[in-house]
This record gives structure tokens, sequence and C-alpha cells, in this order.
């Protein structure tokens, strides 16, 4: 009896479903929990919530540290704010800080294993392989662009909550930076999804020729 074949996609594709078990079962234990008020989910459930502040900075008085050479000027820059007293808008405020871009490297982690998983048991020249990474590399340019400004604008907004009205920064105070890395790999993808659906095309003019 021939052996059976190793298929090419391994141990790649079970690798990747395996973390993409993970990735749901712990979204879904971690949100569970913070609404049972067990655990937290950022900052869902957390009674304590800091953040930084990048747009403060201090000169420093008294004489320079021993560790600066003369001539250095020193200027502490960034605060730290807490609050023990965590309002529902703070935490979920704090949970839009850090909870997008979990989400985009999540989705993106599922979306390659359905990749794989269709490639597995379509072949690698079907035509939907081509469609399923033009879909991950948009997931991941649109997805990075809205992360990072979701994730700054919540930032801006937990700040304010922590501040004095006429100190309190404006909501557009730090604007959103372009994940360059994300988008490029996105962008990237999408050429790639161009170069398989054309070759797919090819690999069916030609079995139709033959």
């Amino acid at each position: 009896m021939p052996a059976k074949s190793r298929s090419p996609f391994e141990p790649f594709a079970t690798v990747v479903a395996i973390c993409a078990g993970l990735y749901v079962a712990g979204l879904a234990f971690s949100l569970v929990s913070a609404v049972l008020g067990r655990g937290h989910l950022y900052g869902l459930g957390e009674q304590t919530i800091c953040v930084r502040d990048d747009g403060y900075s201090f000169g420093v008085s008294g004489g320079l540290p021993p560790s600066f050479k003369p001539g250095v000027a020193v200027f502490p820059v960034a605060i730290s704010l807490c609050t023990n007293h965590v309002t529902l808008g703070q935490q979920v405020l704090d949970t839009l800080t850090h909870v997008p871009t979990f989400l985009l490297y999540g989705g993106a982690l599922l979306l390659l294993w359905w990749l794989l998983n269709g490639a597995k048991h379509n072949g690698p020249f079907n035509a939907a392989n081509g469609t399923r990474v033009r879909l991950t590399g948009w997931w991941l340019v649109l997805g990075g662009i809205v992360a990072t400004s979701v994730e700054t604008l919540a930032h801006n907004l937990l700040i304010g909550t922590m501040m004095a009205s006429p100190e309190a920064p404006s909501r557009w105070n730090q604007l959103p930076g372009i994940p360059a890395s994300t988008v490029l790999t996105g962008l990237g993808l999408i050429v790639v999804a161009r170069i398989l659906q054309v070759g797919a095309q090819m690999q069916d003019d030609l079995a139709g020729t033959v």
C-alpha cells in the first residue's frame, strides 16, 4: 500500500489553526471574565487605569543630575496619569486604546487560516485563493489605518477625562500615524493576489486547451 503523501502546507497549516483557535478561545474567555467581574479585557474590568501623556514636558531646575554632561538640557518628557476611581466610560476608552490592534492582527490570523484551509482542500491554483489573499491585504491596509485612528482618538479622550478642562488635550492633539509596515504588507498581498488570480486563469486556459 503506497504511503500517503504529506500535504505541502503542513505543518504550517496546523500551527496556524492552533494559534487561531487559541486566539478565539482566549478572546471569548477574557470577554466573559470581564463581564462577570472575575478578570479584565484590557480596560474592561480594570479597577485602576493609567495613561501616558507625551504632550507634557518639564524643565529641570536646581542643577543637572550628575549623569549628564555640562551644557546638556534635560527635559523629562511625558507623564503618566492614573485613576483608582474608574468609570465605565474610562474603561471603554482604555479598551479602545488597545483592542483595535489586537483585533486587527487576530483577524489577519483567522484570514490566514482561511486561506491555508482553502488551499489545502482545493489546491494551490484555485482562483478562490487569490480572492482570500486580496481580502487579507485589504484587511491589513484599511484595518491598520482604522485601528491606529481609533486608538489615537481614544487615547486623547481618555487623557481628557483625567485633566481639568482648560488643560485637557484636544481629541486631535495627537494625529494618528500611518502604520507603514502593516499598510505595505497589505498592499503587497493585494499585488500577490492579482498575480495568483492571473496564474489561476492561465492554468484554467491551459487545461481547456489540452
